[in-house]
Formats: structure tokens, C-alpha cells, sequence
């Protein structure tokens, strides 16, 4: 399920929104976490269990994560599993979003480790934070500490809702004019300019840190 699709513009988004604004603010976040399963699912049901399964571990390695080989062995089994899928496996059996969510888990694991956030102790608000539908599968990568508060407490009345939309409808304009114009081009210069680290190595590193890179710029 796409954004510009009939799918989401006339069943998904009212639906959900109609939904997300009757129940009290307690349950607007176990609401937003069921319905970004249900965007994923929709999307690739094969894969929902893996993002479960990925965000509950992730949640339960970063409450107990207190040395560096524990920091490395959790971020080798989420670094193991996007290669696995997204290069070994050439992309045919590619989950939706997979790099998106697991450098998001990641950099999240990294920042506990460091003592400049702490483990979030509610797993609803830390499943919401990996699986949250507009940035699921497109990212782009959110650090928790930026959304941290927003996920405990926010604002959720008819003008939120009318600013949001407007947003959304600018944010589609833009991103679809930019990509067309730019987009492709940026990808052919990077894979001319560097196609690989090394004679017979894959090209993914370097798509890899461009796509990163671009995703980053403000």
C-alpha cells in the first residue's frame, strides 16, 4: 500500500483517522501500532512476523544491554538479518522496509548503550516508534530521542488534523517532483562514480551510505 494509492486515500487513512481521534489518549498509540500492522500487512503479510518478532527484541536487548559485546552481538544479529534478505538474496525475498527499521532499531540500541536515552520501558510506545506507518517503509531514519516525548504525550485535535493533511498533500507534491527530477539522476552519478569498493564486490555498500546520506539532508 502506497500513499498516492485508492487503497489508502479511501479505505486506510479515513478509516484510521476516524478511529485514531475517537479513542481516549491512553489508547492512541496501542491504535497507531495496530493499524501500522495492518498498513505493513496489507502491504506483505509474509513479513509481519519478522518485524514483530525484530521490534520485540529489540526492545528486550536494549533493557539489558550493559557492554559493548552485548551491544555488538545485538547489532551484528540486526545487520546479519538486512544482509541476509536485502544481498545474498539478491532482493528476491526482500521485506517492506527492512533497512529503514532495522538502522532505526540500531541507532536506537547504540544511543541506550551510550546513556543518552534510556531504555523505554513500555513496549507499545517502542513498537509504535520502529513500525509507525508514514515512515515504515520509506523511512526516513528517526531517532528516539527527537520523537520521545511526542510518544508519550501529544496534541490530537481538528486543526493537528488539519495542518497533518495539509502537510501530507505537500509532502506527496514535493516528493514526487523531486524524485522525478533528481532522484534517478543522483542514483546513476553515485553507482558511475563509485559502482564498487572493489573488483567483483557488490555495489550495495555504496547505494547503501548514499541512500543514507540523501535521506538525512533536511
Amino acid at each position: 500500500m502506497v500513499f498516492s494509492s485508492i487503497e489508502f486515500l479511501l479505505y486506510f487513512l479515513p478509516i484510521f483517522i476516524l478511529i485514531y481521534m475517537a479513542v481516549p489518549q491512553k489508547l492512541k498509540n496501542a491504535v497507531l501500532m495496530l493499524g501500522s500492522m495492518v498498513f505493513y500487512a496489507y502491504g506483505d503479510l509474509r513479513w509481519l512476523g519478522l518485524l514483530a518478532v525484530s521490534t520485540a527484541a529489540n526492545y528486550m536487548l536494549a533493557r539489558v544491554i550493559n557492554r559493548r559485546s552485548g551491544l555488538i552481538a545485538a547489532l551484528a544479529v540486526n545487520i546479519g538479518i538486512l544482509i541476509l534478505f536485502k544481498y545474498y538474496q539478491g532482493g528476491t525475498l526482500l521485506p517492506l522496509g527492512i533497512s529503514f527499521y532495522t538502522f532505526q532499531m540500531a541507532s536506537y540500541l547504540i544511543d541506550v548503550y551510550r546513556g543518552e536515552i534510556e531504555a523505554e520501558e513500555k513496549f507499545i510506545d517502542f513498537a509504535v516508534y520502529v513500525m509507525m506507518f508514514p515512515k515504515l517503509v520509506m523511512g526516513p531514519i528517526t531517532s528516539y530521542q527527537d520523537i520521545r516525548r511526542q510518544l508519550r504525550r501529544r496534541r490530537c485535535d481538528a486543526e493537528c488534523l488539519q495542518d497533518g493533511l495539509k502537510l501530507f498533500i505537500l509532502g506527496r507534491c514535493c516528493w514526487r517532483t523531486g524524485w522525478r527530477c533528481c532522484g534517478r539522476r543522483c542514483r546513476l552519478l553515485a553507482s558511475r562514480a563509485f559502482p564498487r569498493l572493489w573488483p567483483g564486490s557488490p555495489p550495495w555498500p555504496t547505494h547503501c551510505s548514499c541512500t543514507l546520506t540523501l535521506w538525512d539532508i533536511p
